[in-house]
């Protein structure tokens, strides 16, 4: 039996299925329920005296940043340092529970004020010290873990960090790594920015006084230096973004903006966007690159969001109502695209600068109508993975239930454009046509029968 062109569909994420589905509309929409606080540490955590509870709004409140891990729909949490917080735990903010978790408690006994540590009991290279991570966080969707470097330590000089840290989501556990190759800590300033290329599997950095290149691997990977130390000196609270089309870095915030060019193996361009003025004057502004607009997508606090063509170097705006508060010392990795929503997710622990301001909820951010959401999940259903997603050459589909016989692939105007087979609970999907002729980059339609119910997932094909 053919599938109809117009589907009832529900997306399903890199896991399991919410109970709630998000709205499909443009614009903002929140969370209910995700504020970070009711899920902190207690006070007096682990046999200590400290506050964790109390202290947790500067998990986000102090120049941090988090990192979108696109395997399991969620936005990676960690932050706080120097003297605003002591805790060292991870929060994931989860797409498809729609839920605010703590993935790790706070190691104990807390870092000492004086002197500047590193890492935590029991020192065997488990327990980085909480700091202000900056734009200092990656996912890798390669290797499935997160990286980390420097940031102002916990402590009472908030002493910057020099040490590279791997995150692995599986087991929720840290590594302590030294790479091979160029060191960035050994002249690094506070405020290192980062970003993911796509295109490559490598992670870009500039420690504020130089820009490397690392490539990770088991043995804990390697740096490469790509210009010198005090070349494109940068200021201080920027985020990065990477566009894998062009393959430039771009680095921004704090009154300032810089391309870092890798056609030109890295080299320094001076970057003159214009059109949102407000943006790029705020400390650590969100910026994410959108596969399916092709542009650089920035929002800093409220309604407006702000779209960039790389071409022309012009910004446009589009204010939808009801967006979050944003913090003024920086949104950096917590907001990102969730590509299995085609959409922004953005978190800040509070409703206004300050301790004292009432806690916040997390939001999402739609720049256009998502799929409808009419099928209802039924309780027990198994989930569909997608990996990776947005891709460039192939998707791989995983069942992990019973499986389908088939799956149909439509594009956005509802037009079959390719039927794949499932053997052994996967199916492939190459960004092919029925003749085998490549697709066009944009949104495609997975669907797939699973009883009488048709399901489907969204796919980004990207160039």
């Amino acid at each position: 039996m053919k599938f109809i062109t117009v589907l009832l569909t529900v997306i399903l994420s890199a896991a399991l299925l919410s109970d709630a589905a998000i709205p499909t509309s443009a614009g903002w929409h929140v969370l209910p329920n995700t504020k970070l606080k009711a899920v902190a540490p207690p006070a007096n955590f682990g046999g200590t005296t400290y506050n964790f509870n109390f202290a947790s709004y500067s998990v986000t409140d102090s120049w941090s940043g988090g990192a979108f891990d696109t395997k399991r729909n969620r936005l990676l949490i960690w932050g706080g340092g120097h003297g605003d917080y002591f805790g060292n735990e991870i929060y994931s903010l989860d797409l498809n529970t729609e839920k605010m978790v703590r993935l790790t408690d706070p190691a104990t006994p807390i870092a000492p004020l004086t002197p500047t540590i590193e890492e935590l009991s029991p020192n065997n290279g488990t327990q980085p010290n909480g700091r202000h991570t900056y734009d200092g966080l990656c996912y890798m969707p390669n290797h499935d873990v997160m990286w980390a470097f420097g940031g102002s330590l916990s402590s009472g000089d908030g002493g910057s960090s020099s040490w590279t840290w791997i995150f692995n989501p599986t087991n929720n556990t840290w590594k302590h790594v030294v790479p091979k190759g160029a060191n960035p800590g050994s002249n690094a300033y506070l405020g290192t920015v980062s970003a993911y290329d796509s295109s490559t599997g490598a992670i870009y950095l500039h420690q504020r006084n130089g820009f490397f290149k690392y490539v990770y691997d088991d043995a804990g990977g390697t740096y490469t230096q790509l210009t010198g130390y005090n070349s494109a000196q940068l200021n201080f609270s920027m985020t990065g973004v990477f566009d894998p089309k062009r393959k430039k870095f771009l680095v921004m915030g704090n009154g300032d903006q810089h391309i870092f060019d890798m056609n030109a193996g890295g080299g320094y361009q001076a970057f003159n966007s214009t059109g949102a003025p407000s943006l790029i004057a705020h400390q650590g502004p969100g910026l994410a690159y959108d596969p399916v607009s092709d542009r650089i997508i920035g929002w800093a606090t409220g309604d407006t969001v702000y779209s960039l063509n790389m071409d022309t170097h012009v910004w446009t705006s589009q204010a939808y109502p009801g967006g979050p508060y944003g913090c003024s010392r920086g949104a950096y990795g917590r907001f990102d695209y969730a590509p299995a929503l085609d959409a922004f997710v953005t978190y800040h622990t509070k409703t206004a600068d300050g301790y004292d301001a009432p806690e916040a909820d997390a939001f999402v951010l739609r720049t256009r109508a998502g799929a409808a959401a009419e099928i209802p999940v039924m309780k027990g259903e198994k989930s569909l993975s997608v990996s990776p997603n947005p891709f460039r050459t192939a998707a791989t589909l995983t069942f992990s239930g019973v499986a389908p016989e088939k799956v149909s692939i439509f594009d956005c105007a509802g037009r079959q454009v390719a039927e794949l087979k499932v053997r052994q609970g996967r199916s492939i999907f190459e960004g092919k046509n029925m003749r085998g002729q490549l697709l066009t980059a944009g949104i495609y339609t997975a669907a797939f029968r699973v009883g009488k119910t048709v399901r489907s997932v969204r796919l980004s094909l990207i160039k």
